[in-house]
C-alpha cells in the first residue's frame, strides 16, 4: 500500500548534527534538582556545556514534567535575565525553552 503522504524535502535537513546543552533555571527540574539556580553556576554550567562541544545552549526557566509548578513568563523573564554572559566574555547561541511568547521577547 503506498503512502498517502508526500514529501518535497527530508525531515531533517542534510548536515552536520547540532548539539544542543540544556541549562535548567527551576528548583523542581527532574534532571538537575535545581543545581543552575544561581547565576554564577548557571553560567559556569554553559560554559562547560559549550566547551564539551554544544552548538547552542537552551536554557529552561520552568519546568515542564508532569505535576510541576506553573511559572508566570514574568518570573521566566527574571530567571533568563540574571544568567546574561558578563561583559566582555564570547556569547554563544541560546534559546529559552517556553510556551509563554512573552518570554522569548527578552531585553537585548
Amino acid at each position: 500500500m503506498r503512502s498517502p503522504v508526500t514529501r518535497a524535502a527530508p525531515l531533517l535537513p542534510a548536515g552536520s548534527p547540532r548539539i544542543v546543552g540544556i541549562v535548567n533555571l527551576t528548583e523542581d527540574s527532574f534532571s538537575d534538582g535545581g543545581r543552575y539556580l544561581a547565576p554564577a553556576a548557571a553560567l559556569e554550567h554553559a560554559r562547560r556545556l559549550r566547551a564539551d562541544g554544544a552548538d547552542v545552549i537552551e536554557l529552561g526557566p520552568a519546568a515542564s514534567h508532569p505535576g510541576s509548578a506553573p511559572v508566570s513568563a514574568a518570573e521566566e523573564r527574571r530567571r533568563l535575565a540574571r544568567r546574561s554572559s558578563p561583559p566582555g566574555r564570547a556569547r554563544t547561541t541560546s534559546a529559552p525553552t517556553t510556551s509563554q511568547p512573552p518570554t522569548t521577547r527578552l531585553p537585548s
